[in-house]
């Protein structure tokens, strides 16, 4: 099994640039409490208009904090330089000014692999069907084809 899910550029390019490969946060806006099994390769999905595979990482777990705890647990391993830059991502979704009460959710993902831009996945090319709909993730049977 594995999972295909939507992420943000910023998030990406921050932690791809510098190369934090051990451990990330790959934080949710809202609790998503996704039903994946510990070990499972996660897909990184780059939002539109890029909306190709551009890395993954191993699923370890799933945890609701809120954004200040998020903060001092994972630090830059949010994909933000500070606390101030996470807020600020995640105010498309959410009023910045309940950030200490917000939860949001952690998955923690290891073992994170970062494609380069050349090599980015078009989820179309392996017949992966993965619906512009999909807001958040997508399971699939098997190992991927690609």
């Amino acid at each position: 099994m594995y999972t295909i899910a939507i992420t943000n550029q910023n998030w990406f390019d921050f932690l791809s640039d510098k190369d934090l490969t051990e451990e990330v946060n790959f934080w949710t806006p809202t609790l998503w409490n996704p039903k994946i099994d510990p070990g499972s390769k996660w897909f990184f999905m780059l939002k539109s208009p890029i909306r190709k595979i551009s890395g993954y990482g191993i699923y370890r777990e799933y945890t609701e904090l809120s954004i200040t705890n998020t903060w001092e647990k994972y630090g830059e391993k949010n994909g933000s330089a500070n606390m101030e830059s996470l807020v600020s991502m995640l105010s498309e979704h959410i009023d910045p000014k309940n950030y200490n009460t917000h939860k949001i959710g952690s998955i923690l993902l290891t073992d994170v692999v970062y494609y380069d831009k050349q090599n980015f996945i078009l989820p179309e090319t392996y017949n992966i069907d993965f619906p512009s709909a999909i807001m958040k993730y997508k399971k699939y049977d098997g190992e991927p084809n690609f």
